[in-house]
């Protein structure tokens, strides 16, 4: 099963193998903090995507 959750929400115990997958890294952020199993770049949305979510071109 996989399930999503925000960068930020704090870690659980059932939440099993946290994976990110954003195209960079968050800044101020440790890898301790967010007890992240791996980070899966390549698989985030572009940064073309990114900018049409953020100026709500794109829902």
């Amino acid at each position: 099963m996989v399930k999503t959750k925000h960068l930020y929400d704090p870690v659980e115990e059932l939440d099993g193998n946290r994976i990110l997958v954003t195209r960079y890294w968050p800044r101020g952020v440790s890898r301790e903090r967010l007890s992240i199993t791996d980070w899966l770049w390549n698989l985030a949305p572009s940064d073309e995507l990114v900018r049409g979510w953020k100026k709500q071109r794109i829902s």
